[in-house]
């Protein structure tokens, strides 16, 4: 998974995915707010016990589905309890130093902050995947643009150490013509 902060709150990521359901049917609705925590080796970040953002209604049996953006106040660095070796790290450019995170959540009460949920808990990987590298057409090689343009591109994947190496992963190729016979393509 990525480790800039910024990909798991912006809007329309899903990377990071919390549901829950309020099953107490005695209760017409409930406000609740939640407590994050992301665990490493070393480091440490948890949802500061005074932040109060605006409250979340639910009413029973009505499924809440959180990601992207929705989580946005609760990794705002001022709402946040940030420990550990690796904090300036993540302080100084918005990025988790690579590893194995616990990622958990939890529902509160919203007045009191008496926990209402179990604890929800998931394992990353988190790591910034190096660019492949192409293998054909090999560099320098010369493309006929006579012929149809079918030319297969190919590389290979440089991650095979992390678990999530190939899960979800895309490329964006780029190619562009040459107009100017006289200039150095590379």
């Amino acid at each position: 998974y990525s480790p800039y902060l910024n990909d798991y709150i912006s809007p329309g990521a899903n990377t990071l995915k919390y549901s829950f359901v309020f099953n107490d049917f005695r209760e017409a609705s409930w406000q609740v707010r939640l407590r994050v925590r992301i665990e490493s080796s070393d480091l440490k970040l948890e949802t500061r016990p005074e932040f109060r953002p605006p409250p979340m209604i639910v009413t029973p049996g009505v499924l809440v589905s959180l990601s992207g953006s929705d989580f946005a106040e609760y990794f705002d660095f001022k709402n946040l309890t940030i420990l550990g070796s690796s904090s300036n790290i993540l302080l100084q450019n918005g990025r988790f130093p690579e590893g194995n995170y616990t990622f958990c959540v939890e529902v509160l009460d919203y007045p009191s902050g008496i926990v209402l949920s179990n604890i929800s808990c998931a394992n990353a990987w988190i790591r910034l995947n190096d660019p492949p590298r192409v293998i054909s057409p090999l560099c320098g090689t010369y493309v006929d643009p006579t012929l149809p343009l079918n030319i297969p591109f190919q590389w290979q994947l440089f991650n095979s150490i992390s678990p999530n190496a190939t899960l979800g992963t895309e490329y964006r190729l780029v190619i562009y013509e040459l107009t100017d016979p006289y200039a150095n393509p590379f």
